[in-house]
């Protein structure tokens, strides 16, 4: 059994993944899925950069048994990664505005949940403590949860390796490994024809844009929580400043994506 990161993005049955939690797209899943390692396949584990399969985080999109749907839905994916990636510069402009407003620059939902969290007296609970744990606010604890869940999938990104899976209904169409050095290797569905080889490597694509922009976010949200605890003296200092500005730019990618959709998925 498992317990590596599996995030899914499923345009095969989308009704069962209405709330993506990275990027507006992908859903992490319990990391225990015995039927997600090929037995029939493998790859050249004699290479020093290659470690257990079960142990690297693998990204995974199930696609539409039809061809037609496949496309449709990868390019809704794309568009919905690209709505989040243009948020980002957004995201930032509205933090640094927030702050040299001292919080009262309110024109937002992220803003207004913003100036709640950094402007609260009584962040903690009891007494004044160096250990935080036991003392955060409930509206805290659901912060500092999220946030750390985003630590965990940023972690396994840093391990270097990746597996990326394309599923077509109940059928593997293809399967890479992407190692620490850059370097890929696919093993491929026998008999495949030339556009579902095709949709494997968009999803490459998709996948490798993703894990980029999600470094990206986050580095936009560690470079603003620095300077938010400093302005607002928050106790704990960046230890709190930085899920609280995770958290604000993901509502700011939100906001922004449910703005511009209706612009964006058009026929």
């Amino acid at each position: 059994m498992s317990n590596r990161a599996i995030f899914e993005l499923s345009l095969s049955t989308l009704p069962e993944f209405s709330n993506p939690s990275v990027l507006g797209l992908w859903t992490e899943v319990a990391g225990t899925d015995a039927g997600l390692e090929p037995r029939e396949v493998s790859f050249d584990l004699s290479n020093p950069e290659s470690t257990i399969l079960s142990e690297i985080p693998c990204w995974r999109v199930r696609l539409p048994e039809n061809l037609s749907a496949a496309e449709i839905g990868l390019n809704e994916g794309s568009q919905v990664l690209q709505l989040s990636r243009k948020a980002v510069p957004e995201a930032s402009s509205r933090l640094a505005k927030f702050m040299q407003s001292g919080g009262r620059l309110q024109v937002g939902e992220p803003e207004l949940e913003l100036a709640r969290l950094v402007g609260d007296p009584s962040i903690l609970s009891g007494e004044q403590s160096f250990g935080l744990g036991d003392l955060l606010k409930p509206r805290w604890e659901q912060v500092t949860q999220q946030f750390q869940g985003v630590v965990s999938q940023v972690c396994d990104l840093i391990s270097g390796q990746s597996l990326i899976e394309t599923r077509m209904g109940e059928s593997r169409i293809g399967y890479s490994l992407l190692t620490r050095s850059g370097r890929l290797s696919t093993i491929w569905q026998s008999s495949l024809e030339l556009a579902q080889v095709e949709l494997h490597r968009r999803n490459l694509a998709l996948t490798l844009q993703s894990r980029e922009t999600l470094f990206w976010t986050f580095g936009v949200a560690v470079r603003g929580a620095i300077p938010l605890a400093q302005f607002f003296m928050m106790p704990g200092g960046p230890l709190l400043a930085l899920p609280a500005a995770c958290r604000f730019i993901w509502q700011v990618q939100s906001e922004y994506r449910e703005r511009h959709k209706s612009n964006t998925f058009t026929i």
